[in-house]
């Protein structure tokens, strides 16, 4: 018999991190990832990263978002193909 599972299914993208969310710069900042200044008011994206028990908000570009999802897409693609080919192994 199966285990009955508790509590919301995790996504990949949560499990280190945390879930990235839109924001907007309260004051002019620098995307974590390619030091782009980004000017107050101006729509950013924040993921956060834990760190010794605390979390701390690293923002990033649009820019680099859109290609930190390209990267996770490619990622969970690959995933799907392993998994779908385990299955088919199994059958």
């Amino acid at each position: 018999m199966l285990k009955k599972r508790r509590g919301k299914i995790p996504s990949l993208l949560s499990f280190s991190t945390g879930k990235p969310y839109k924001d907007t710069t309260k004051k002019e900042a620098k995307c974590n990832r390619c030091n782009l200044v980004i000017l107050k008011g101006k729509t950013c994206f924040k993921v956060p990263k834990r760190s010794n028990g605390f979390t701390n908000d690293k923002i990033h570009c649009l820019t680099c978002v859109q290609e930190i999802l390209q990267q996770t897409q490619k990622e969970i693609d690959e995933v799907k193909e392993e998994l779908q080919n385990t299955e088919e192994s199994v059958l």
